[in-house]
């Protein structure tokens, strides 16, 4: 083998090593938009909604969907957007699709008990008589601590 040929070798290895680590940081920086993407979704969906009592939101939404009302109310409406969001990130979540790091931060000091509670989840899961509804979101809030466990929903 030529020197030439050596010299070549060398500079063909050292294309495809650059060229691996440009694709793993390109992934990298695509995973961050589509994080902050799915988080300015969850945002704009909880914003209506963020200043109303969330347990009263629950129980117009469970009364609906339990036929104990005619009509969901706007407000419920709103709520349930928001959830499909929050839902929506939480499969993201598990799918790899966003970074979980930062979406654990930022629904620690986004989420409570209250704006999203496990038994609600869990009644809602009732109510709807599917064992699927919202499955992503609690299993992520649980993970990170910020869903109680509920017997109902494992």
């Amino acid at each position: 083998m030529s020197a030439w040929e050596i010299i070549s070798s060398v500079a063909a290895a050292f294309a495809a090593v650059f060229a691996g680590i440009q694709i793993l940081l390109s992934r990298k920086e695509s995973r961050l938009r589509t994080t902050f993407e799915h988080i300015r979704e969850v945002t704009k969906h909880l914003e209506p909604v963020l200043f109303y009592d969330a347990s009263e939101l629950q129980q117009d939404v469970l009364a609906f969907y339990n036929r104990k009302n005619d009509h969901l109310s706007e407000k419920a409406q709103k709520y349930l957007s928001f959830l499909n969001a929050a839902d929506l990130l939480a499969l993201a979540v598990e799918k790899k699709t966003v970074d979980r790091k930062i979406v654990a931060e930022y629904l620690r000091t986004l989420f409570n008990e209250d704006l999203i509670s496990g038994c609600f989840l869990a009644q809602f899961r009732k109510s709807c008589r599917d064992d699927e509804v919202y499955r992503h979101l609690y299993n992520l809030l649980r993970s990170i601590g910020a869903a109680p466990k509920s017997p109902d929903y494992a």
